[in-house]
């Protein structure tokens, strides 16, 4: 397995329920409070992390980018696809430390 021959650890984040189906609104932010606080959790219990990987798209990933300011832990986000026009999406964005994005999605960063 890769992780037997590389110094990696993979970290499963416990489902939210149907909280992780929000995509918007309150419940939203709920969620990627609930995400926060499991990632500050894994983080005391865990090695230090040394750099974060955001990689399902911005707005997705919103808990991950919360850590990495309260934490000043780098962040890299990836884009793959085509980016919701949002506040959250575009802090996401400005954000990141490096943003890397496939072709297709840069009309949408836009």
């Amino acid at each position: 397995a890769f992780n037997s021959k590389h110094s990696v650890e993979f970290i499963t984040l416990p489902s939210c329920g149907n909280l992780g189906l929000a995509t918007q609104g309150l419940s939203y932010w709920l969620k990627h409070g609930v995400y926060f606080l499991w990632l500050c959790w894994f983080a005391l219990r865990c090695q230090r992390f040394h750099l974060l990987l955001a990689s399902s798209g911005p707005g997705v990933d919103m808990a991950l980018h919360l850590f990495a300011r309260v934490t000043r832990i780098p962040l890299i986000q990836l884009v793959h696809g085509p980016v919701g026009q949002s506040r959250a999406t575009g802090y996401c964005l400005s954000k990141a430390n490096k943003l890397f994005y496939l072709p297709s999605s840069k009309p949408s960063l836009l």
